[in-house]
């Protein structure tokens, strides 16, 4: 997925708002801020209050990397246990979740 960044008439020009980021990750802003805060995708503070952007390429640097995590497994998996218990468990990413007994 490639972002396209804004005209260079804007006020930061050519750095995404975190509304905008998080329009392009189907997430929410307060999500987009939390990976901000935890490194897991870099951003700029500007101005006064201290505002998040963010560049394009680090957008599309946190989409391969979130693409990449789940293409080895290690997804949020959903898994209904097996045997005897009685199939509650969580997932391991590979739709297998421990028995509740």
């Amino acid at each position: 997925m490639v972002v396209e960044e804004r005209g260079s008439d804007d006020i930061g020009s050519g750095l995404l708002t975190i509304k905008e980021v998080a329009g392009l990750l189907h997430a929410h802003p307060s999500s987009v801020r939390r990976w901000a805060k935890e490194g897991l995708i870099k951003c700029y503070r500007v101005g006064m209050r201290g505002d998040r952007r963010f560049k394009a390429e680090h957008v599309d640097e946190f989409i391969q990397a979130g693409a990449q995590y789940y293409r080895e497994g290690n997804g949020n998996g959903n898994g209904n246990g097996n045997g005897n218990g009685n199939g509650n468990g969580n997932g391991n990413g590979n739709g297998e979740g421990a028995d509740v007994q």
